[in-house]
């Protein structure tokens, strides 16, 4: 199958036919019932990080969060008919842990300047995946991204209305944990 092959998924090098798979290839996996391999891949930092790269990082971010919530609604929904256990929420924790750990995309030097935009975006992403963990009830998870974007808002931007809202949504996590 396609998947034995080794696929470069991170070069660097313009294929509409990579790019294409990058974006779609999860969801196609899911729809065909290929869990255990889409769950493999959207965990896979090679994969991750040519996704970063062929759709932008928000963007690529957005669509990655977008594939692991539908796996793990659709595992969660045939969880009682499968004996194999399915662990979704181990599943999106660690899916979600690679992606975050690669957002930066070599530019730490950028993001680490006060007032950057690259720092903002990369905050957003975490925003982004503290908001689906917490939706699952992954709320250790979620703080974790939150307090990461919270860091780089507030280098970037200062204290803005932004931050508030990120320390009402750690609040709240806090408040349904006890």
């Amino acid at each position: 199958t396609f998947l034995d092959n080794s696929v470069e998924w991170d070069s660097e090098a313009p294929d509409a036919g990579l790019d294409y798979a990058l974006e779609m290839m999860p969801v196609h996996m899911i729809r065909g019932g290929m869990y255990p391999e889409a769950s493999k891949l959207l965990a896979n930092e090679k994969f991750i990080r040519g996704r970063l790269f062929a759709l932008g990082r928000e963007n690529g971010a957005r669509r990655h969060i977008k594939d692991c919530e539908t796996l793990f609604d659709v595992m969660t929904k045939r969880k009682g008919s499968s004996r194999k256990k399915f662990d979704g929420k181990g599943m999106l924790k660690n899916a979600y842990e690679v992606l975050g750990s690669l957002l930066n995309m070599d530019e730490d030097e950028f993001i680490k300047d006060e007032g950057s935009p690259e720092a903002v975006e990369v905050g957003r992403c975490h925003f982004e995946i503290g908001f689906s963990l917490a939706e699952k009830r992954c709320w250790e998870a979620a703080i974790k991204q939150w307090e990461t974007s919270q860091e780089l808002f507030v280098s970037s931007l200062g204290m803005v209305e932004v931050v508030a809202g990120v320390l009402f949504n750690v609040g709240f996590v806090y408040s349904q944990m006890t």
